[in-house]
């Protein structure tokens, strides 16, 4: 199961994406969150549009293999290629057109607003 957090700033992290599921390892556990793993990172490139902030801080937390694990991405607002060089692929590899033009439209507005 997958809980999801939005922070305020104080928590120093903007979302937190919790699994509570045990798996055998850190592939299997990949495999089967990659797409919502993705999707939160598009929801955290996607308010970079609507602040100001510079950095946003994204935690994933699991179990894997019975131990717990936490890892926290810091994206940066300068840097949306992340969106086309290393989600984008994901959602063309599935034929996910629609969520393909969402990512391409973000990625160009922020290029916008960064200039």
């Amino acid at each position: 199961m997958l809980q999801e957090k939005l922070f305020e700033e104080k928590d120093n992290y903007f979302l937190e994406l919790a699994f509570s599921k045990n798996y055998f390892d850190f592939e299997s556990f990949m495999n089967s969150n990659r797409r919502k793993i993705f999707l939160s990172i598009i929801k955290v490139f996607t308010e970079f549009k609507y602040s100001d902030d510079t950095c946003l801080k994204m935690c994933v937390k699991a179990q894997v293999d019975f131990t717990e694990w936490s890892t926290v991405f810091c994206f940066h607002a300068d840097e949306p290629e992340t969106l086309v060089k290393d989600i984008l692929p994901y959602f063309i590899a599935l034929e996910e057109y629609e969520k393909c033009a969402e990512i391409m439209k973000l990625h160009e507005v922020l290029k916008q607003k960064n200039k």
